[in-house]
């Protein structure tokens, strides 16, 4: 029934509007039972539908954890957890895509976000804060830097279905959180309204952040 509904009101769009491409903004299957029930390659079938998505939240689906490690798993390093899911999840919805044998249907990282060191947990129980934009990033950068290796590595390789770009979330540049929850008035810096704002926000002062970001798509512009 939803890739019928996908199928009909992609034809809509594109019968109003024939110049934009069309996607349906999809996270991919989700990390939950009643998400990963969803057919991702069935979804993105229709003709009308120009490109496949797919998104990654580690902090949102319990990949990353705030809570110090019990002794018995010292070892246990939440970056590197972070990591192997999310290049495993991206993995494997190039793979569905290359097994629908879809005609020319790139797919395309629509967004990613992690957040700031100090803010690494579980959504927390109490009212929480926004998050200052003068924390460290430096877990963020380093899940940036090698979760975009990876990308370019498949973007480098054009096979069919393969990945062709990636978009972060989210530019904050000036703006700053002034409150927990956005207000009428505030900056608009990437997190929803009804989100903590400054979760994901990427400021103009995270120059480390910004330098990842310049080096992947300099990587990248020869595969224009």
């Amino acid at each position: 029934a939803y890739a019928a509904w996908v199928a009909r009101a992609a034809a809509h769009v594109r019968s109003i509007d024939a110049r934009h491409a069309i996607t349906i903004g999809s996270a991919g299957r989700g990390v939950r039972p009643t998400v990963e029930r969803i057919d991702f390659a069935a979804e993105h079938l229709d003709e009308a539908v120009d490109f496949a998505t797919v998104q990654l939240w580690p902090r949102d689906w319990g990949w990353v954890a705030a809570a110090a490690p019990v002794p018995a798993v010292a070892s246990f390093d939440p970056l590197e957890l972070a990591l192997g899911n999310a290049t495993s999840y991206l993995t494997s919805h190039v793979k569905l895509l290359v097994a629908a044998k879809h005609r020319e249907r790139p797919l395309v990282l629509s967004a990613f976000g992690f957040p700031r060191d100090d803010d690494q947990g579980p959504r927390p129980t109490t009212e929480p804060t926004s998050v200052a934009s003068d924390t460290s990033a430096s877990l963020r950068d380093a899940f940036f830097r090698r979760l975009l290796e990876h990308a370019a590595q498949a973007i480098k390789k054009k096979n069919h279905g393969a990945l062709v770009g990636s978009m972060v979330h989210a530019w904050a540049g000036e703006g700053r959180a002034r409150h927990t929850l956005w207000r009428e008035g505030d900056a608009y810096i990437g997190d929803p309204p009804s989100d903590r704002q400054g979760l994901y926000s990427v400021y103009d002062t995270d120059t480390s952040t910004v330098n990842v970001l310049r080096a992947h798509a300099l990587a990248l512009r020869p595969y224009k």
